[in-house]
């Protein structure tokens, strides 16, 4: 059983008022921003960094999905 649900990503964005999780009790809906910190958001800025040095090493990036 599932009490409840914290959603930050969805299928279309932003997500629209009318969408039927809107309407659920125990849910709740963030505005795509859980990556929203300094610390994320340098995380992956050295990401990024390292994945461009790799890409032009001629090496696989880190983290890649169907590369």
């Amino acid at each position: 059983i599932i009490g409840g649900a914290a959603l930050d990503v969805y299928e279309v964005e932003p997500i629209s008022k009318k969408n039927p999780l809107t309407k659920i009790q125990n849910v709740v809906l963030a505005p795509h921003i859980g990556s929203s910190t300094k610390e994320t958001r340098t995380k992956m800025t050295e990401i990024t960094i390292k994945n461009l040095n790799l890409g032009l090493d001629g090496k696989s990036p880190i983290y890649s999905v169907g590369y």
